[in-house]
């Protein structure tokens, strides 16, 4: 006996057009791969019309499939909705109905409208493309409309939220943001460009932050993951965010919403600090709207930016959770008021409470660069190097750059780059022997070399030339030492090693026009292990004895 409801004729239609539109071939194709393999099981009917099934997967997931209300299903795998595991689902439901798996299949295909979709009582029902929910809140959204201009900015995001509620169980995709777009600007009544502008902007805002969250309310955190569409729709609405605040920046100065402007920092503000410390969204484009009006032609007055500062420090209410995300925001303010060493605190302040990476403490040392800051740079150059040395290589790659760049302004401070290479030690050992060779330290290099002890072995010969080339004797102590390492080791390999190093070094002795040194130093040598007989041996193979 069948664990589900029968279906009749319209409601097979109706499932076939749900995947037709829901699904994208690869996905029904592997959903169908997972059916045939027997991954669904303990599949039955919670409630008339809800299927619910367990999928094997990388794990064990779970599927909730809602009939009527095709856009509240969902799937515990991290794609969370649409996917391969839902999919694997409906053919294991199609057959148990006795229904055809091979139309299912070609469901992209199938050209047969839906009959009228019947309507549930007491349940959401999914609105139509028209937006419409009854005559009253149409009503309401062409009277918002009418008078978006007289509006405040959360009265915009209001609006935009009902121009929203018909679509609220669609995926959050770039369909959903264009329906959501449509719904909003269509009734519009002609605005002045900067209002028309500002506007827009809040309305990307707001389905930003729409597209980032999970499409059904109540589903656990899991489900939250953002999905490969839902992240196309996010990078799509932020690049046109970006550019959108490169429009603001060429505002004429007497045709600046003032209010407007002040609106969206507010609602950026409150956003920004609601985020989770995994989200960057809003703070991204809290900075980015700062950052315009900072390089803007018409400057901000500073009272402004020391208000807003406050405003920071006051939203956050002296919450730990949120003071490295204040602390960083004011470090872009107080730069923006020239105050360098302020900004430089706050940042310091928020990197060692883990509250930012390093990258983003590094977009102030390039900024720096950018504007030939040197001494400046310097200064937070060595504040920064206790905590660098915490940091991943190409972190300290990027560091050591930087004080390149300084040196570059003042030479006189070069000592200073050689003082954090060493203090950086052992983690910057072979970006220290890189840097001596790049600025021509060959006594420095030797002395390295030989302070490692490392063994000559340990560089292939190219790595060596330049050494050979430009201060040969600088080498000698360093194959010397390695040889009697070698010696001292006293087995057959350590020997062959040896008399390698040994050939190696009678051709730098000649090179320096010094053979009457080498004779010398290898006759004692010679006598010195004349009892190792293994070493005779080795000797007389690489013919440096008869």
């Amino acid at each position: 006996m069948s664990p589900f409801t029968e279906m009749d004729d319209s409601q097979w239609s109706l499932l076939v057009q749900d995947v037709k539109e829901n699904f994208d071939e690869v996905t029904i194709k592997r959903g169908f791969a997972y059916f045939k393999q027997g991954r669904v099981t303990g599949s039955a009917e919670t409630a008339p019309r809800e299927i619910a099934a367990c999928v094997e997967g990388s794990d064990l997931y779970q599927v909730n499939i809602h009939l009527d209300f095709f856009g509240m299903s969902g799937c515990s795998c991290p794609v969370s909705s649409w996917c391969k595991h839902m999919m694997a689902v409906l053919f294991d439901y199609a057959e148990k109905q006795g229904r055809s798996v091979p139309v299912l299949v070609n469901a992209k295909f199938h050209a047969e409208p839906p009959p009228p979709r019947a309507v549930k009582p007491n349940r959401p029902v999914p609105l139509s493309s028209s937006g419409l929910v009854s005559s009253g809140q149409e009503r309401k959204r062409l009277e918002m409309a009418s008078r978006v201009s007289e509006m405040s900015v959360p009265e915009w995001h209001d609006y935009a939220e009902l121009c929203a509620r018909p679509y609220e169980w669609e995926i959050r995709n770039t369909a959903y943001g264009k329906k959501i777009w449509k719904a909003a600007v269509q009734a519009l009544p002609s605005l002045e460009a900067p209002v028309q502008l500002l506007f827009e902007q809040n309305l990307r805002l707001f389905l930003l932050k729409k597209v980032l969250l999970p499409s059904t309310p109540g589903l656990s955190a899991s489900l939250s993951y953002i999905g490969y569409f839902t992240h196309e729709a996010a990078s799509f609405l932020s690049g046109e965010l970006e550019d959108g605040w490169r429009e603001v920046s060429t505002l004429p100065a007497e045709r600046e919403p003032a209010p407007f402007i002040q609106g969206t920092l507010d609602w950026l503000r409150a956003e920004m600090l609601a985020e989770t410390r995994a989200q960057h969204e809003m703070a991204r484009h809290y900075l980015s709207l700062w950052q315009t009006l900072l390089n803007r032609e018409k400057r901000v007055e500073p009272e402004k930016i020391r208000e807003e500062i406050g405003r920071l420090e006051a939203a956050a209410g002296g919450k730990e959770r949120l003071r490295t995300r204040v602390l960083f925001a004011q470090a872009h303010l107080y730069y923006g008021l020239g105050e360098i060493d302020n900004a430089w605190s706050r940042l310091m302040e928020a990197y060692r409470a883990g509250g930012i990476r390093y990258e983003e403490l590094d977009g102030f040392l390039q900024v720096l660069r950018e504007k030939e800051e040197a001494a400046a740079l310097a200064r937070w150059l060595d504040e920064l190097l206790p905590e660098i040395a915490k940091e991943t290589g190409h972190a300290i790659k990027g560091y050591v750059t930087h004080w390149e760049a300084v040196i570059e302004k003042q030479p006189e401070l070069e000592p200073r780059l050689w003082d954090a290479l060493a203090a950086l030690l052992p983690r910057t050992a072979s970006l220290y022997e890189e840097k001596l060779q790049q600025y021509g330290k060959w006594e420095q290099w030797g002395d390295y070399l030989l302070s490692t002890g490392k063994d000559p072995r340990s560089y292939r010969a190219s790595e060596l030339q330049p050494l050979e080339k430009h201060a040969p004797h600088v080498l000698l102590p360093f194959y010397h030492q390695a040889v009697e390492r070698l010696v001292g080791e006293k087995n057959r390999d350590s020997y062959k090693a040896a008399v390698r190093l040994l050939k190696r070094l009678s051709k730098l002795y000649a090179r320096l026009k010094e053979t009457g040194r080498w004779e010398l130093f290898f006759e004692s040598f010679a006598s010195q292990h004349s009892r190792l007989r293994a070493l005779r041996e080795e000797l007389q193979k690489g013919k440096l004895i008869p």
